[in-house]
Parts: C-alpha cells; structure tokens; sequence
C-alpha cells in the first residue's frame, strides 16, 4: 500500500505542477478582464473556515465545497451549520446523529451516520477526505456542511442523495484561549479544552497552532451503557504570501457498547415493558475505538486568480471488545436469541487518500469562466479479526437481561478477513457566463474508477480462502445552469450521475452491472439583507438503476447464497429545502423540511427510508452590544421524522399483527413509531470571559426510536434530561 501511495504522490505532484503551467498558460494567453469586485478572495491561501460566533448560519451568503466556492454561484442545495448552532444544541452529546438532526438530518443510528432525501448516504467527509467509521468525538470540529443531492464527482463514495462534510477548528491569527464543563442529571459529564494562537514568523511567513483536548465519561441514564471519549487534537498552519500549509493529527479513544440494542414492539413501537431504563445491553459488554488521524494541505496561489491546493490523510481505526444483543425476537413466546460478537486486536483498517485541486477564474472575449479540475486517489486496508458466540435466548424482562454471562473472549474459531480498495477520480468542471450578470451555465465530467478485492472469512476446517474482487468504473457527469434575477435571487437546474459497485453475483457467479444513479434538481435560492433571510427550495427526482433484488431462498451455481436474480430501478422524488432568518438583531432561526417518497418499480416503500422530516431551531439574545459585558440569551428546537421503514427481519410477531407492506424483493416492512424532540436552552454571560447554560432535551418526554439498524437494533430516545455547562475563556 505505501509503495503504490508513493507512486501515485509521485503522479500526483507532477499533476500538481503541471496544473500551474497550464494555469501560467492560460494566464498569459486569455486577456483578463476579472474585476477588482471578482477575484477569487474565497481561494486565497489566507482565508481560515472558522464560524465561532457568527451565527447559526451563513444561509447563502458564504462559501461551501472545495476552496468555499460562493454559495450563490454553486447549483445545489448546501446548508453550513456554525459552530455557534452545534453549542447550543448541546454542550454533551457529540455524535453526528445527535446534532444534525435539527437541520433535518436523520440518523440510521446513534454515531456517524445520515440520511438525507430520505436515505442512508455514506460517512461524512473530514475537510474534503473520507473519515472514520461510525464513530468519531466532535471536539475539533468547527462545522458541518450539509450538501444534498449528487457531489460524487467531488466527493468520490457520496450518495447519490448527498453527503456530510465536516470541517476542523484550523488555527486562528489571534489568540483564543478556553476550557468548558459540563454534566447531566444522570451523571454524564465531558471537558474541553481549545487553545489557538499564532506562534510568531517562521521564514518569510507566519505560524500558528491549535490544541484541543476533551474527555466524556461518568454515569448514564440507561443501565450498563456508558460513553468515555479521550481526545487530543493538534493543528499547526502556516501562512505566506502565496501559500498556506496546514498539517493536523488527532487521537481519539471511545469506549461505547457499538449501537442501540433496544428492541420494536408486534405494533412497531420502542419497547419499554422491561422499564424506559433497560435498553437491551447486558453487563460488560463493551468496545473500545481507537481513531487516529494524520492530515496535511498545501494551498498555493499560482496567481490573482488562480489557485491550486494539495492534501494527503492517513487514517488508521481499531475497534476491540465485545458487543452483545437480541439477534431476534419472538413476540409470539416474549423471547429473544442474544449472540456476543468478538472485536479481536488487529480488527479495523487504515487508509491513504491523496488528492489534488486546481481551479481559476478568467474571461474570454469579455465572458467570465471558471476552470476546476481535480484527481483523488484512497487507498483503504481492512482487516477483519471478529467472531461472534450465542447465548441462547432469555426471556424479554430487566432482570433477565441483566443475568446474561458474557463468555470471556478465546482464540478466534475463524481465519481473520483482509480487503482492500481503491478509488480514483479525474474530474474537470468548467462554468461559463453566457449572459452577462444573468446566466451561467455549468458541464463538468469525471472519470472514476473502483476495485474492492477481498479473502472471505472462512472455517479453519476449510484449506483455502476464497478471494473475492467486486470492481467497476464509469464516467460521470454534472451539468447545470444559474440564473441571477437580482443580486439576491438565483435559480438553478441540475443533472448529475453517480455509481457504485454491486458487490452482488448473479445465478452464473458473474458480477452484476454497477449501480447507476442519476439526479435531476430545479432549485431557488434567496440571499436578502445580506443573507438575513436566506432560504433554498428544491424539486428533485432521483433515480438508481441496476438494483440488485436478492435471493436467499436457494444457492446459485457456485452454491451463494444472497445472489442477485434481476435488478430493478427505484425512484426518488420530492422537495426539501431551509430557511434562515434574522428578523431583528439578537433573533435568529433555522428551519428545515423534507417530504419524498423513495419507491420500487412496483410502487412499494424500501427498508431504511423516510418520507418526511422538518426541524427548527431558535436563539434570542436580549443583549445584542458586541462590547456588553453581560447577555442573556434563550432558544430551543424541535425535529420530528415521520413515514420511517424497517424490515421485520429477525421479528417474530405474535397473532393478528401484520407487516406495514412486502416491498418487491419480498421483504416485509414495518412503519416505525414517529416522536417529536423538542430541546431548549438558557445561557446567560456573566462577563466577557464566563458563562453559565443550561440546556434540557427531550422536554416532551417522548420514548421512541432514534434510528434503527434492525428490529433488536435499536437507538431509545433519552429521557427529559437537564445539563449544564460552563465555560471560561482564559
């Protein structure tokens, strides 16, 4: 793997100073008639992504996606969240899941996970490179960006539904210095400590650092759950008149029993039988994570209005320990079959991504252009080291679950699994103003390429393993239009592809065609006030072709089970949107909203998809003097996601209860219960340097299922909960 990385660093930067000839070409040759009003500020090497006390949002007035492209001139639905928004939601609970949910964000489970548009896109992004698995601490994050519909072109592995991206507290040209506290009523608690400041001039620029530490832990509301996050976080940036390198590393220990493992009544409700306390986890079950990060960029001006910009990752992920839960229920006895799986050492994987980016602005014949083009390379090694055991089943009540012995870990029963993958991505997307002040249009293509290979985990009774390779390529596309009514008015059209590898065979063992996706989008977006009241609606159909329907009734002629007898097409189509709005100074709110439907050829809903969602979240500070001393300031939310499907596998229901519906592939679905939070603050400034808050989520009290991975893989809601925190800056 690092010989290959090598290499392909080696093409990488002759790609990058290629790029700066052609870009020193097009420079000499175009005559520029870019104004003073339109040079690329948002490329200079200077310019840091921190929104710490700017607000809950930007709404369309700022920048997103690679080098903060205006969000005016980009045709596609982005909504960045502050860091500002993520603090008052709140101050304890760090996961993806947690937080976004009120920007309308939905959660498979509790971690790093999302569905937008109604469906599971993959883990987000950490500033512009794939991130760990499922989870992460969100102690140097800064914000998020929130980027709904296909961006596989830019982001190779996104969604064709969108994808996260999270963007990491960078060091700052000023010194800031804090520590924060903060615990539960039921005894959670966590610290931070964040501290950037420049360091003085090394060579001809500037040199600045950032540290972040945090640690969670205490008690828990649910028995035998608990969360203790250990994180170290450092960053270093240094900044000269043409260039900007930022070098980053971070460590993170999470010890978490790896997902909900509470369970779904016969009527599809969460069950609390077994008391709201129980959430299904025996004793000693218990996994640690241990993530580990190295990320690097260079971000240098070629000229006025040209910039290219290099980054490289390294990231390793170790999961050890045990998980234990209900592997199914039976309703019809009130039992379920609980299994213990195994995380041995050596069981996780690391990864390498490389990338390059060059993009510029000129003019010809008086119509102003825009040039990007890019190349990514990841390069991912998995190991599998993992076994599981069962543990009979037991009778669905508190103390049964609380009886359950978890064997000590032995010797692996299996031959340990390895992986590997590879993605690579050539992408150029040129834009062109074909009306001046009016109308751009936008073509773009890409050409990205993926192969999966891997040694299935088998018997030790076996002689061999069996070497698998799932592996495609496809071009891609992305082509759209911006028309500016005024300065702050802007529709926009948009059609782009996506795919993925089936990872599926056929009756003859032969690998099934990639899946294609293909979004189409008709969108508005508004910028009054200066951004005060910023909104974005979108119309969108999505379509992925290819779709394998499985069978696992009988082998194929390899003797597979799970093989793919046909494939099919489903659909998406919709609206979404948000709105954010400064009504008067001190008032801010966001609100979001979703309804769609995600369908099979036959009209049916699909296993792990939603149909509606709407989220909104408020602050009012009463004192709005930037120089006041004191301030009081009061908020809250609301989030509710409604028309969710899960398949009843591993579901046994008693008699008279029946399955919401049988999509085509013939699996039943059920429709899970829908619950509204509703989370509220107080956070008052005693002076410059310290304040006091108090947050209380789940005000409604409301027992249901955050997400779900399966039927006794469940996510409960927490109880009505008080926390409190206080912050001082040093």
């Amino acid at each position: 793997m690092i010989a290959k990385s090598i290499k392909i660093f080696a093409v990488l930067s002759t790609f990058f100073f290629t790029n700066s000839s052609i870009a020193q070409v097009v420079e000499n040759n175009i005559k520029s008639k870019v104004s003073d009003d339109d040079k690329v500020i948002e490329l200079k090497p200077f310019m840091v992504r921190n929104t710490q006390g700017m607000g809950y949002t930007p709404g369309n007035t700022g920048g997103a996606l690679k080098n903060s492209q205006p969000m005016m001139e980009i045709p596609a639905q982005i909504l960045v969240v502050s860091n500002d928004l993520l603090r008052d939601i709140s101050p304890i609970n760090t996961a993806t899941s947690d937080t976004l949910q009120y920007v309308g964000v939905g959660s498979f489970y509790k971690g790093e996970t999302a569905f937008l548009r109604g469906q599971r896109v993959s883990g987000p992004y950490l500033d512009d490179s794939p991130d760990v698995g499922f989870q992460s601490d969100s102690a140097n994050i800064d914000s998020y960006e929130v980027i709904k519909g296909p961006v596989q072109m830019f982001y190779p592995g996104a969604a064709l539904s969108g994808t996260i991206l999270k963007i990491s507290k960078k060091p700052l040209s000023y010194a800031q210095h804090s520590i924060q506290g903060s615990i539960s009523e039921h005894g959670n608690y966590r610290a931070v400590f964040d501290s950037t400041a420049p360091i003085g001039k090394l060579g001809s620029g500037n040199l600045a650092y950032r540290f972040v530490a945090a640690h969670t832990g205490g008690g828990s509301f649910f028995q035998n759950l608990k969360e203790d996050h250990n994180v170290m976080y450092a960053s270093f940036k240094w900044e000269w008149e043409k260039a900007s390198v930022f070098i980053a590393a971070d460590q993170q220990a999470i010890d978490t029993i790896g997902g909900g493992a509470s369970m779904l009544t016969p009527d599809f409700k969460l069950y609390t039988g077994w008391g709201r306390s129980q959430a299904g986890t025996p004793k000693n079950a218990m996994l640690t994570l241990a993530n580990r990060r190295v990320r690097g960029s260079l971000n240098y001006r070629l000229s006025e209005n040209w910039n290219a910009l290099v980054t490289a990752a390294w990231i390793k992920q170790t999961t050890e320990g045990v998980a234990s839960y209900a592997s199914s229920v039976n309703w019809a006895n009130n039992t379920a079959a609980y299994s213990a799986y195994y995380s041995l050492p050596g069981n996780g994987g690391n990864s390498v991504i490389l990338q390059s980016d060059l993009r510029g602005k000129y003019s010809i014949f008086d119509f102003k252009q825009e040039s990007a083009l890019g190349f990514f390379h990841y390069d991912q090694t998995s190991y599998g080291n993992s076994y599981s055991k069962s543990l009979g089943a037991i009778s669905i009540n508190s103390d049964a679950i609380n009886a359950i012995i978890i064997p000590a870990v032995g010797p692996n029963p299996n031959v340990p699994n390895r992986s590997k993958s590879y993605n690579d991505n050539f992408y150029y997307v040129h834009q062109t103003e074909v009306i001046p002040g009016r109308l751009t249009v936008i073509g773009g293509a890409s050409f990205n390429q993926i192969e999966n290979v891997s040694i299935a985990n088998t018997s030790t009774a076996q002689t061999r393993r069996v070497a698998t390779n799932s592996s495609g390529h496809a071009p891609l596309h992305r082509f759209g239009a911006v028309l500016n009514i005024t300065k702050d008015v802007m529709f926009y059209a948009l059609e782009s592809s996506t795919y993925q590898t089936s990872g599926r065979v056929d009756f003859k063992n032969s690998i099934t065609p990639n899946v294609d996706g293909l979004g189409r989008e008709l969108g508005i977006k508004t910028a009054f006030w200066n951004g005060r009241l910023s909104s974005t609606i979108t119309l969108y159909s999505m379509d992925l072709s290819n779709q394998p329907v499985i069978n696992n009734v009988i082998p194929n002629e390899a003797g597979i089970m799970g093989w793919s007898e046909r494939t099919q097409v489903t659909t998406s189509k919709g609206w979404d949107g948000f709105i954010s709005f400064q009504p008067v100074r001190g008032w801010e709110l966001i609100g979001t909203f979703y309804n769609g439907k995600i369908r099979d050829p036959k009209g049916n809903a699909l296993n792990r998809t939603y149909e509606n969602a709407y989220s909104l979240f408020t602050r009012y500070n009463f004192n709005t003097n930037p120089n006041a001393r004191a301030g009081l300031s009061i908020g809250g939310g609301i989030t509710r996601i409604g028309a969710k499907y899960q398949s009843t596998g591993g579901i046994t229901l008693p008699a008279g209860y029946t399955p919401y519906a049988i999509d085509s592939s013939g699996t039943s679905l059920l429709k899970l219960q829908t619950g509204t939070q509703v989370t509220a603050f107080i956070s008052y400034n005693f002076s410059k340097k310290l304040n006091l808050r108090i947050n209380c989520s789940n005000i409604l009290d409301e027992a249901f299922p955050i997400g779900a991975q399966g039927v006794a893989l469940v996510d409960p809601s927490e109880p009505r909960t008080f926390s409190f925190s206080v912050q001082y800056k040093l």
